[in-house]
């Protein structure tokens, strides 16, 4: 499919940042879940969220940034689903019903977008700023990776995954996975040349 690798200057601050909380969850963990019988369950879990983390502040095309930011958000909701619990079913369920609606925003926009950027991640903000459906792409670009990102309205589902979660799975949802989504706008958000001031202030205001 044309998976490349690499680093740019978002991707690695992105990289270190996200490789530092990964482990400092997982050291925490081991603690947390000593006890828990289904605690390889958590950690496979863990680490798939871990790599697709890692493996999205490296892609360096479309296919393989997809795949890889859908294998983090499927992997959380593995962790919030660690107790079994009724409260955490529902809140899994929850979370990843937003989660699918949200891949399928960033798919449409990756369709929108294919005829001009192609493969290429660093050509997707150009791409958007030159659609003719720019409006309708950034709305979806934005609720995407809102999700992650604590945008309002899709951050409800936060703080109930959060709350039905272990404490290491609340913190990998509230920080190394928001992280996804922040990247995911700096990735496919236009600025520069492209900049939309009008769009930039609407996102203070949710801000």
């Amino acid at each position: 499919f044309g998976t490349r690798l690499g680093l740019d200057g978002t991707g690695r601050a992105f990289l270190l940042a996200t490789a530092l909380l990964w482990a400092a969850l997982a050291w925490y963990a081991r603690g947390w879940l000593a006890d828990d019988p289904d605690r390889r369950r958590f950690f496979g879990c863990l680490l798939a969220a871990a790599a697709g983390s890692v493996g999205a502040c490296i892609a360096q095309d479309t296919v393989g940034y997809y795949s890889l930011h859908t294998m983090t958000g499927l992997s959380v909701y593995g962790l919030v689903l660690q107790s079994g619990s009724p409260a955490a079913r529902r809140a899994a369920a929850l979370y990843l019903g937003f989660f699918v609606l949200a891949g399928l925003a960033l798919y449409e926009v990756l369709i929108t977008v294919a005829p001009y950027a192609g493969l290429d991640l660093a050509t997707v903000p150009e791409a958007i700023a030159r659609s003719t459906t720019l409006g309708l792409a950034l709305a979806l670009s934005l609720f995407a990776f809102g999700v992650h990102a604590g945008l309002p309205g899709p951050q409800g589902v936060l703080p109930l995954a959060c709350r039905s979660a272990p404490l290491p799975g609340a913190a990998a949802l509230m920080s190394a996975a928001m992280l996804s989504g922040l990247l995911g706008w700096l990735r496919f958000i236009p600025a520069g040349a492209h900049a939309l001031p009008e769009w930039g202030v609407a996102m203070m205001w949710l801000g």
